[in-house]
């Protein structure tokens, strides 16, 4: 690929025309890979037991929340 191409006059004329020329590569879509089924399953289950884990653990900060909230309404 050249560098741009850019003519600059030495005078100082703002009018001017600045050429700018670029090559556009266009590159080689990347072949798709394959994977096992059982990794595929796999992975299903680990994706199922995360959202599980993250749901419980908003539940406990909830719970947490509510039970903040009540000692303080009961100390005051």
């Amino acid at each position: 690929m050249d560098a741009p191409t850019i003519p600059v006059s030495v005078e100082e004329n703002l009018r001017d025309p600045i050429d700018i020329r670029v090559d556009i590569i266009h590159p080689e879509p990347v072949t798709a890979v394959g994977f096992p089924a059982v990794v595929v399953e796999e992975l299903s289950a680990l994706r199922f037991r995360v959202d599980i884990a993250e749901a419980e653990n908003s539940s406990l900060r909830a719970r947490i929340k509510t039970t903040k909230a009540i000692e303080k309404i009961t100390r005051s």
